[in-house]
């Protein structure tokens, strides 16, 4: 039997709020290049996302990635549960 998993991993994102951090630099540039993927075929069934989501841990740092992560989710028409992350 043959099984197929694909999986999304990223890490070390960084997020930042101070120095001018500028979401559309990197962080959108991978949302688009995901819903290309995802319209041929990149359909993973888990995002796993690993250390260093925030650079300073700041709450307003992590309350960016959790917007990134929520437009990540529905690029990739996943619910919230097939998220895991790690500080």
């Amino acid at each position: 039997m043959s099984c197929k998993l694909q999986l999304l991993h990223l890490s070390d994102l960084h997020i930042r709020m101070d120095q001018g951090f500028d979401r559309s630099l990197v962080l959108d540039p991978l949302l688009e290049r995901l819903d290309n993927d995802f319209k041929k075929g990149f359909t993973p069934e888990l995002v796993l996302v690993t250390g260093d989501i925030a650079f300073s841990g700041l709450q307003a740092e992590y309350e960016e990635a959790k917007k990134f992560l929520t437009d990540l989710l529905e690029t990739l028409k996943l619910p919230e549960k097939r998220l895991l992350y790690g500080y």
